[in-house]
């Protein structure tokens, strides 16, 4: 071990998503010469890469009731230029935030709306940068340099759980829910120069909750949660469905495109080797890749993948 860092940091989890370990959830981020995690508790720390010494903190306990969704934060940071973003809170209350990457210096806040659990993306709509993501209440888009909200859609899903992060694809930008199927929409202006976000194809064969899709050579490839699991396969498109697999495939899967294959890591720590250039669900080859839990999103390192379990970190092999 190079370094380490520590902080208290108390935290009761609620019994729903006890199954989900302690967390934290949300993936650290490596910009430049820095680390920045987000706590299940709602803590942003700025770490050193070299030393991992503490550069700043940023915590809201002073201005939420509640720093953190009910199941705990899991979305995750995001750099943008020299901004590090953010959402803070709890349910019905809640600021994405975008801070100064090196000093902390606060740059924009968000006050509309609590968090949701997906992670913000940035995507170039009519030439403009912008934050795209799932609070509780809204799917939305904000102007990454000034944080001005530019369009929202009115999107909430049972028990507040607003959890799938957006897929960017030719100038749209792909929405889930539990039960709300999947849905794209084209960021724009009207002939009076207001944004709007033009629905541009809906799909009710498959809705996702809690695990994220990924665009692959035209092709929108997910999990959803109906039948016990489903993976499943779209036209980024046009939304048609290519395929979509037999039920109780796993409870939750995160999803990484390397090639022509797409590698399906299950929350029963079973990575898959999913075909990405054939007209039905095949898996070329299912490996066990720990003996604990993975719930963390799996990293790709040149020709390896890091694979982290609910007790220790290892690293794979990809050939």
């Amino acid at each position: 071990m190079i370094w380490q860092h520590r902080y208290e940091a108390p935290y009761e989890m609620n019994s729903a998503a006890r199954r989900h370990g302690k967390g934290p959830k949300s993936t650290p981020l490596l910009y430049r010469k820095n680390v920045y995690t987000l706590g299940i508790s709602g803590i942003l720390s700025c770490l050193s890469v070299e030393t991992g010494n503490l550069l700043w903190q940023k915590s809201f306990e002073s201005e939420f009731e509640n720093t953190s969704p009910l199941c705990g934060t899991a979305t995750s940071p995001i750099a943008w230029r020299n901004l590090v973003i953010a959402y803070f809170g709890g349910n019905d209350r809640g600021a994405l935030v975008a801070f100064d990457h090196g000093s902390g210096d606060l740059r924009w806040r968000w006050d509309g709306d609590g968090p949701g659990y997906t992670s913000t993306v940035i995507g170039e709509f009519g030439g403009v940068e912008q934050v795209i993501t799932q609070s509780q209440n809204f799917c939305l888009g904000l102007a990454a340099a000034t944080g001005e909200v530019l369009w929202k859609v009115p999107f909430t899903t049972a028990w507040d759980q607003n959890s799938v992060t957006p897929v960017l694809f030719n100038g749209r930008v792909i929405f889930s829910g539990l039960d709300k199927g999947t849905f794209s929409v084209k960021p724009e202006k009207d002939v009076q120069g207001t944004w709007r976000a033009r629905e541009v194809w809906r799909s009710e064969d498959v809705s996702m909750y809690m695990s994220s899709a990924i665009a692959l050579n035209d092709q929108l490839f997910g999990f959803g949660h109906k039948k016990k699991g489903r993976y499943f396969r779209l036209d980024a498109g046009s939304g048609n469905t290519g395929w979509i697999s037999e039920g109780r495939q796993a409870k939750n899967v995160a999803l990484i495109a390397s090639g022509d294959i797409v590698l399906a890591l299950q929350d029963d720590a079973q990575l898959l080797v999913i075909d990405a250039d054939v007209d039905s669900f095949r898996v070329l080859r299912r490996y066990r890749v720990a003996d604990s839990p993975t719930w963390a999103h799996p990293v790709i390192v040149g020709s390896d993948i890091l694979i982290k379990d609910e007790k220790t970190l290892s690293k794979w092999r990809i050939r």
